[in-house]
């Protein structure tokens, strides 16, 4: 499927009539103005390019990145200690208050004192002070596959926030592309109003000269005097949605708020195929949209699967070496520290008595068939959406092209009655109805014109957006 090819640099969807003019006037005086120091001149391209380093949005999808390869990382080390041991170092050091083999060897002392006999055992029993130096090395060869669930939703859920990254750096392309845009049509409406204006005031001078002569009633100058007035509101209105306009497109691109911006492209020329044929996207729309659903219903199953195997049995291998000393009145040196390594091997089995496990597996459940239901009800949004989006860029098309008939038909209208208005063959009614429907068809021209950008530009990235909540 194709749009057709429109000509926007002349021919039959070519600018007729002042507005046209009023346009080659503006931009002659604008080369022949110094352009002030803050000045930004803004392609298409360029406002991309500085929104995409200016943008809030996009540093807040890269800090979800960092945050998700970090608990990526956080999730992989249990599977990675089933060979590489954990290692624990501490140091300790006791204090004893009261002893109980004291009390023991006054109840059952035998000879003159109330001490038991000094030897080895006794001076490690009786000692105040006690220092521990310990090392462990702990490794799990079998968790039940707990670290595997947990680290294939980690995965999982990394992918769901890089999409959503990839889904907001499209968003905001297109958020620039349509205020840029929105700001070139305030333009073409605020020189449109112009020209308007200046008509206005031609029809009023034919009409104050003809009934200085005497060939029409003094209303009709009246009239147009009426006419003219009229249209300084609309004049007004325009400027005042142009500097909006710019106002969104600064704040967009970083710019300054007392910048003064120059849009460089056009409705016709901007980039966007408008003047060639432009191709409807092959690829499915919505893609990544998709994707981060299917991806959300992986990390649920998988956190499912973490909730069930958390009932298996858990063997763990630890290694411990410790170095007890007991400082007193002798020196504290190494030699002063007894050895002592331990090896244990602990099998532990989980008994839910208080139905917690069971609990969390009900809730990872729903969990699951709640992700199940959202992805079926996202496939059928974006069905819906995507079509929605390609029938609009058609539309759009069909709508400039009746619009460039439109202003070329009301153009020459405004001309015909114009001369006849001139010559006294017809009344300012006529002259003015002439002038609004040439307006009017300006400004149909100018927003279907924006409207097919918008929709162009939509398509370009359809495979990259993001779905919109009751879409």
């Amino acid at each position: 499927m194709q749009i057709p090819r429109h000509r926007v640099d002349g021919g039959r969807c070519g600018w007729l009539g002042g507005a046209g003019l009023v346009l080659t006037v503006q931009a002659l005086a604008a080369q022949a103005v110094p352009v002030p120091a803050d000045t930004v001149r803004l392609t298409l391209d360029a406002a991309l390019h500085r929104a995409t380093v200016a943008a809030p949005e996009l540093r807040i999808a890269g800090a979800a990145l960092r945050r998700a390869d970090g608990e990526l990382s956080e999730a992989r080390a249990p599977l990675r200690n089933r060979l590489v041991p954990s290692l624990d170092a501490s140091l300790s050091y006791q204090r004893l208050v009261q002893n109980q083999y004291d009390a023991i060897a006054r109840r059952f002392a035998t000879g003159p004192g109330p001490e038991l006999a000094p030897d080895p055992l006794t001076t490690v029993f009786n000692a105040r002070n006690a220092l521990t130096i310990a090392v462990a090395a702990t490794i799990v060869p079998f968790d039940g596959g707990v670290a595997a669930a947990e680290a294939r939703a980690a995965q999982a859920m990394r992918e769901q926030v890089r999409a959503g990254w990839q889904q907001a750096k499209a968003q905001l392309e297109l958020d620039v592309t349509t205020t840029y845009h929105d700001a070139v049509l305030s333009r073409r409406v605020e020189a449109i109003a112009e020209s308007t204006l200046a008509q206005a005031a031609r029809v009023l001078a034919i009409a104050e000269a003809s009934v200085a002569q005497g060939r029409a009633p003094a209303f009709e100058a009246s009239r147009a005097r009426a006419a003219l007035e009229a249209q300084r509101p609309a004049l007004a209105l325009a400027r005042t949605a142009r500097e909006l306009a710019d106002m969104r497109l600064r704040q967009l691109t970083g710019a300054s708020s007392a910048a003064v911006l120059v849009l460089a492209d056009s409705l016709e020329a901007a980039p966007g195929d408008m003047a060639g044929q432009a191709e409807m996207p092959t690829a499915a729309g919505f893609a990544l949209a998709r994707r981060q659903e299917l991806l959300g219903v992986a990390a649920a199953d998988a956190r499912l699967a973490a909730a069930r195997r958390r009932q298996l049995p858990r063997l763990a291998l630890t290694a411990t070496h410790q170095r007890f000393a007991y400082p007193g009145s002798a020196g504290l040196g190494w030699t002063a520290f007894f050895p002592n390594t331990v090896l244990s091997a602990i099998v532990s089995v989980p008994v839910d008595l208080t139905g917690r496990a069971a609990g969390a597996i009900a809730a990872a459940a729903g969990a699951l068939d709640e992700r199940r239901e959202r992805a079926t009800l996202a496939v059928r949004r974006a069905e819906h959406a995507e079509l929605a989006a390609r029938r609009a860029a058609s539309d759009a098309a069909e709508a400039l092209r009746a619009a460039c008939a439109g202003d070329a038909a009301a153009a020459q209208a405004f001309a015909i009655a114009e001369v006849r208005f001139a010559a006294g063959r017809s009344s300012a009614l006529e002259a003015q109805d002439a002038r609004l429907a040439l307006a009017t068809a300006r400004l149909q021209r100018a927003r279907a014109a924006r409207d097919l950008q918008v929709a162009l530009a939509r398509l370009a990235r359809l495979e990259r957006l993001p779905l919109v909540e009751g879409a």
